[in-house]
């Protein structure tokens, strides 16, 4: 889903009253579909077209194909975030200076729900 209708290849409006939830719980309108290329070799299709979107987001499909020998990813590519890797200890963990009790329902099942997400290695 993404909230820029730039980045689109092809475009066609949803005529069906379609709708998302997004993470502060509201309904926000799918304007329409499409597909985004995303490198010279990615392609992604059925990209929803959600104007209140302010970022991009992609799921992934559960039971999706799996390449057997994906390309190895050149390191530089790789967002650092990802380069770095979990920290399996910290001197000061979050959840001693985060209060999460003044976040609205929405919110905490979204923040609980991110330890739990599993971060894409291979897009195809």
């Amino acid at each position: 889903m993404t909230g820029d209708l730039t980045v689109f290849k092809s475009y066609s409006p949803c005529l069906n009253n379609y709708t998302v939830r997004i993470a502060d719980g509201t309904l926000s309108k799918v304007m329409g579909k499409g597909s985004v290329i995303i490198s010279q070799n990615i392609t992604l299709n059925s990209v929803l077209y959600v104007p209140k979107l302010d970022c991009n987001l992609l799921s992934i499909f559960s039971q999706g194909n799996i390449v057997p020998n994906p390309k190895p990813i050149d390191d530089i590519d790789i967002p650092i975030a990802l380069r770095k890797g979990v920290r399996s200890c910290t001197q000061h963990p979050i959840e001693k200076y985060v209060s999460y009790g003044k976040l609205s329902k929405g919110y905490r099942s979204f923040v609980a729900a991110l330890d739990s997400t599993n971060i894409p290695r291979n897009v195809q």
